[in-house]
């Protein structure tokens, strides 16, 4: 299960990552990426409308969900039961670690720095999202790291852009997080039409 997750994610790249509290919008912006080509999509959890949101996308054929922003056990145990099929955290939190072992659910934590990055990977996390890409210093970034410890898989997110997610993904990342850019305030044909521009460019 892990492999195929994992597979999954370094296949089809881009990651939709819905950050909303209300459920219609929330759900509207993930069946906007969906229907826009997106096959993988991770919803943060900010309330129960977001455990309510991964058990309508766990049921969609083909889709990949994973819930965002878990720090506790009773978090991670309820997005499990709502459907996640992987769990993201923003911190290096070793009960997630043991957690994902005994529940055979990946889980992939966060890292700014090259030192929280090693520790993650020490620790046994296989993928590692970098955030806040953007404010850490972009591609460049990613390419510093990845100079000095080329074995990190890593996972940008957090003001990854259309007009940069590709320099990402040069710079070696596995696959990269779109978030807000690519939906706020925008209706649900403008988002769709966003993606799918996104992706047009990713297959060219």
């Amino acid at each position: 299960m892990f492999e195929k997750i994992y597979n999954k994610i370094v296949e089809k790249k881009l990651i939709g990552v819905v950050r909303e509290s209300d459920y219609d919008r929330a759900l509207d912006i993930a069946n906007a990426f969906i229907e826009g080509g997106i096959e993988v999509i991770e919803v943060t959890l900010e309330n129960q409308n977001s455990l309510m949101v991964i058990e309508q996308i766990a049921k969609m054929p083909n889709i990949l969900v994973a819930a965002g922003s878990i720090i506790t056990i009773s978090q991670a145990e309820k997005a499990i039961l709502a459907g996640a099929k992987y769990l993201t955290s923003p911190v290096l939190e070793m009960n997630l670690v043991r957690l994902s072992k005994s529940y055979k659910v990946p889980v992939i934590t966060s890292a700014s720095t090259t030192n929280e990055a090693y520790q993650a990977w020490k620790s046994g996390v296989r993928f590692i999202k970098l955030f806040p890409a953007s404010d850490m210093g972009g591609a460049d970034y990613v390419r510093d790291i990845l100079k000095a410890m080329p074995f990190l898989q890593l996972i940008p997110t957090s003001g990854v852009s259309p007009s940069d997610f590709q320099d990402y993904l040069d710079a070696g990342a596995v696959a990269v997080g779109i978030g807000r850019i690519f939906y706020k305030e925008l209706s649900y044909d403008e988002i769709v039409r966003k993606v799918r521009r996104a992706r047009e460019s990713l297959k060219n």
